[in-house]
């Protein structure tokens, strides 16, 4: 099992460059989800896992006592089966129904309706995906300080002196 912690982007790994005064900052969140198998989807209220063998299951697992929360599996926007259910943390609550996972789509809310999790089938371009360009040459930049938007170029990264001393040899062969 390989355990992955950081910010996700969707170009694992992110190695681009921070602009002068740029921050980046976001929040992860760690909790047991016993009994489900895979979380599909998560949130910081709940988890679900969605399987299809013969009929769509939907499992449900929370971080807080949720009595009388709902399970609903819906197909094409329509209810198709519900359930009032009372979780609390360790605990897991099922729903199942004759529905095509590509079709479906399951969600979890609280007594008073607020929504905990909700899970879709992930809607896929058949496009070719953005690739990274390969950034500027060191002749070709201006100076070690200008922000390279592509990243940085496959193999090692040079230390900032061996740049300098590359920019400036080529400069003055110029």
């Amino acid at each position: 099992m390989e355990l992955m912690a950081g910010v996700y982007t969707d170009n694992q790994p992110d190695f681009t460059w921070l602009l002068p005064g740029e921050t980046k900052t976001f929040t992860q969140s760690w909790y047991p989800i016993p009994g489900i198998g895979p979380a599909h989807q998560a949130t910081p209220d709940a988890a679900v896992n969605v399987t299809e063998d013969g009929s769509l299951v939907a499992s449900f697992a929370v971080t807080a006592p949720q009595a009388g929360a709902r399970a609903r599996i819906l197909a094409h926007g329509e209810v198709i089966a519900e359930a009032v259910v009372d979780l609390a943390p360790g605990e897991v609550a099922s729903i199942s129904a004759a529905a095509a996972r590509a079709d479906a789509a399951v969600e979890l809310t609280d007594a008073a309706g607020s929504l905990l999790v909700r899970w879709e089938p992930a809607k896929v371009d058949d496009e070719e995906p953005w690739v990274a360009s390969e950034p500027p040459s060191a002749d070709a930049t201006e100076s070690v300080d200008e922000p390279v938007p592509h990243g940085p170029a496959p193999g090692p990264v040079p230390s900032p002196h061996t740049l300098s001393r590359d920019v400036l040899g080529a400069r003055a062969r110029a």
